[in-house]
């Protein structure tokens, strides 16, 4: 989830912006949509966001399972703060994605269902970390 609730209470919404390489926050009134005030609200705002952000980027929004399991270890090193992240860690995250990418090859990201990556997850425990890293950067 992309969303959070700030202590005052002000819900924020942020996606990953792949040309500045980091999170942005939303503007509801870019989407016009009002400042959200439960998780349904945020859900919809960042459903929105990112569907405009994968509308500019031709391609993109069908990027399949396995090319971007293969790329995403290399093109999100970066860790917060901006500080680089180990080789190790580097292979870790390329070696618990691996198999994913490679049982739902041709794939597009957007085709697996909550139900599937649940299904996953219960039979390959060891990835979850790892993979819902890669499909947050997404």
């Amino acid at each position: 989830m992309s969303y959070r609730q700030k202590a005052n209470g002000a819900w924020v919404v942020e996606i990953y912006d792949p040309l500045a390489k980091t999170k942005r926050h939303v503007r509801p009134a870019d989407f016009g949509m009002p400042a959200p005030r439960s998780e349904r609200q945020c859900q919809r705002l960042e459903r929105a966001a990112l569907n405009a952000r994968d509308a500019r980027r031709p391609g993109q929004s069908d990027e399949t399972c396995d090319s971007f399991a293969t790329r995403w270890p290399d093109d999100f090193r970066r860790g917060k703060g901006g500080r680089r992240r180990s080789d190790s860690t580097t292979e870790h995250n390329r070696e618990r994605v691996r198999r994913f990418g490679e049982e739902h090859a041709g794939r597009p990201l957007r085709a697996i269902t909550r139900a599937e990556a649940r299904a996953w997850a219960l039979a390959h425990e060891g990835t979850v970390p790892a993979l819902r890293a890669m499909f947050n950067a997404r």
